[in-house]
């Protein structure tokens, strides 16, 4: 399943920090390389999704307190 180019990019974006060679390269890679996309995305789902949950029994961890 291809990965969202817009979130694609941003993520990429996001790693670079404005190093345009770095961006270029990933995406000549993830274009060519669907599965390389999905993980290097997902990675980045995976850790959002981690850090919400977290989020989300602190807060209700600190009402019962």
């Amino acid at each position: 399943m291809p990965v969202d180019q817009q979130v694609l990019n941003a993520k990429i974006d996001e790693v670079v920090q404005g190093d345009t060679e770095l961006r270029t390269m990933l995406l000549e890679k993830f274009a060519k390389n669907d599965n390389a996309a999905v993980a290097f995305v997902g990675g980045f789902m995976r850790n959002a999704d981690y850090t919400q949950g977290k989020q989300s029994i602190a807060g209700e961890k600190k009402k019962y307190e």
